[in-house]
């Protein structure tokens, strides 16, 4: 299998006291990968850590990607609150000047947000925070996406949407690595979970 990202041995501690220890697993091109784990077993610090946002880290992770390629959704959503919607978008697109726009139309599609493209971010609901940081987020150049909680606040009938968006978008070569707290979420998504805290 064509891997993306390897991990041995991961451990990471917070004040001399580990969060968690030997952390090890390795994620295939194309994988949509779940952590798992109840609220302070380390999902999030995981994900930081594999987005290289977290130094002091233990152990070692390989990559066959580089950081221009991945895309993180970590720690709430990453949008700019005093900007339009429309505005968010077009900031994304021109940061990254690619063969085309970063974001890709059929997500924002998905996601109903063109409803809302006068309206400023900071006046959207959670749902639709998430929904706009995931579609800044989730661009086309991307061979790796980080998600962290993405789900949150968002309704079923938008997640069903998003998964099966997202499924389309591994099958074409993305590489996810997501976390959840709820196993549904990622059990219908993911062809392998890993559980933390087990």
């Amino acid at each position: 299998m064509d891997k993306i990202v390897s991990l041995k041995d991961i451990s990471f501690k917070y004040e001399k006291k580990y969060i968690f220890q030997n952390v090890s697993f390795n994620v295939n091109r194309g994988d949509i990968f779940g952590i798992s784990g109840a609220n302070g077993t380390g999902k999030s610090t995981l994900l930081n850590i594999i987005g290289g946002y977290l130094p002091g880290y233990e152990g070692h992770i390989s990559y066959e990607t580089d950081r221009y390629s991945m895309g993180s959704m970590v720690g709430g959503a990453s949008i700019y609150e005093d900007m339009t919607v429309a505005d968010n978008i077009q900031m994304v697109n021109r940061m990254h000047k690619g063969k085309g726009a970063f974001v890709d139309e059929s997500l924002y599609e998905i996601t109903g947000l063109m409803r809302y493209e006068k309206k400023r971010a900071s006046k959207l609901s959670l749902g639709n925070k998430q929904m706009l940081a995931l579609s800044m987020t989730a661009g086309n150049e991307l061979q790796l996406l980080l998600m962290d909680e993405p789900f949150n606040g968002i309704d079923p009938v938008h997640k069903t949407l998003i998964i099966k968006y997202l499924k389309k978008r591994a099958e074409e070569g993305l590489t996810i690595i997501m976390t959840s707290h709820i196993k549904g979420d990622l059990s219908l998504m993911c062809n392998e979970i890993y559980n933390m805290g087990e």
